[in-house]
């Protein structure tokens, strides 16, 4: 929040910033002073660079509803890192306003990011899951890649 608020702040000025959000929280458990400070600042020089800023800042809104193509949007229940409760309903709200009226959102049940079946979801949970890419998911994708390669698109949108 701080980053997007701010996208023109300096790095030692943002690592400032999220210090006094820190201490204000009074968070249980936060690591001492020194090492909070470090690893503020590693965050902040990951955080620091135009794409990063952009990534954070930029509403995808506005181009989905210019998209004229056939569209398969997919997401995995447990999904950690692109949040599909936060996500696929902003997405659909624009395509309904955008001139392709052939879009299709699936949402996975039990699927995390990398589209693998998961109990968590966590990313330290992704090295001790064996498969690779969910039969289910390939299916769909291959399924609405050849209805739409062979008929030129079907489906209607939900």
């Amino acid at each position: 929040t701080l980053v997007a608020a701010h996208p023109e702040a300096p790095a030692v000025e943002m690592e400032a910033m999220i210090l006094e959000q820190f201490q204000k929280a009074d968070v249980s458990g936060a690591p001492e002073e020194k090492q909070l400070k470090l690893q503020i600042t590693a965050g902040v020089q990951q955080l620091n660079n135009p794409w990063f800023r952009t990534f954070l800042t930029l509403d995808p809104t506005d181009y989905l509803r210019k998209v004229a193509c056939p569209v398969l949007v997919i997401a995995g229940e447990k999904d950690l890192q692109v949040d599909p409760q936060q996500n696929l309903g902003p997405i659909r709200d624009a395509l309904k306003h955008a001139p392709t009226k052939d879009f299709q959102i699936v949402e996975f049940p039990g699927l995390n990011h990398l589209f693998q079946a998961c109990q968590t979801g966590s990313v330290s949970e992704y090295q001790s899951i064996e498969e690779t890419f969910n039969p289910k998911a390939l299916q769909t994708m291959t399924d609405w890649i050849l209805e739409h390669a062979t008929s030129g698109g079907t489906s209607d949108a939900p």
